[in-house]
């Protein structure tokens, strides 16, 4: 198993992968494996090897990696020493999952706003801005129809401060923008495709140097929790409301 810990606390996280080549190593080990995860804490995590090799080149003797990540965001985190149980960390198993098993799970509620600088971090990704890019990342949360006309209207501002700008949009939506570079993460009626692109997304972003990254929000159910606490997370919580 794959274990970890948030420095300062006596929990410990533990995780068993669903990767067929981490599940080999670890069975190839023997024993438990105490590891960090591979990314650079703060910035988007990496959903494929080439992107891993990007940050952590000189930094580490090996890397052993494989296809892109099949869901992209990072896993759920449980807190088990609580009862009913906690989610301190959304991800691929959602609440709606874990309530099949314990009907009074919950999610910490403390994720998905801004966070109290006084509150300790009790699992990993909780911090005030997490998953940042380089550019500065801003959320339009709203009707869809009034979140178009708000980007436009941000993006016509942006661009007379002479600021490139970037918009995070979807299949149904990327055709209303203009003046920008716009990439979608997919159907919002598919939101394990948004959630497997948004970090390569925010990668693209930074290869194309934007000054302002400016994102559409999604519903907060199931995947969509996940989705939008690592957006929040990006964007220092930085929402403008339509």
């Amino acid at each position: 198993m794959h274990s970890g810990r948030v420095p300062g606390l006596s929990s410990i996280g533990i995780r068993m992968p669903s990767n067929k080549i981490a599940r080999v190593l670890i069975k190839a080990a023997n024993v438990p494996i105490a590891a960090p995860s591979a990314n650079i804490s703060g910035r988007p995590s990496p959903t494929d090897v080439e992107r891993c090799i990007e940050d952590l080149e000189g930094k580490v003797d090996y890397i052993l990696g494989g296809d892109m990540c099949e869901f992209g965001v990072e896993s759920t985190v449980i807190d088990c020493t609580v009862s009913p149980s906690c989610i301190l960390r959304p991800g691929r198993i959602t609440l709606e999952m874990l309530k099949k098993i314990e009907e009074d799970a919950y999610i910490d509620p403390a994720i998905m706003k801004k966070p109290d600088g006084k509150i300790k971090p009790k699992a990993p990704g909780m911090k005030y801005r997490h998953y940042a890019p380089k550019a500065k990342v801003k959320i339009v949360r709203g009707d869809l129809k009034k979140t178009i006309a708000k980007i436009n209207e941000m993006v016509q501002n942006y661009i007379d401060e002479n600021k490139e700008v970037g918009i995070i949009a979807t299949d149904e939506t990327k055709l209303y923008y203009k003046d920008a570079l716009v990439i979608s993460l997919g159907s919002r009626k598919n939101m394990i495709e948004v959630s497997k692109n948004l970090f390569e997304t925010l990668r693209r972003f930074d290869d194309s140097n934007v000054d302002i990254i400016i994102s559409e929000a999604f519903y907060e159910k199931g995947m969509g929790v996940a989705v939008m606490n690592r957006l929040q997370k990006s964007a220092g919580f930085d929402i403008t409301e339509v």
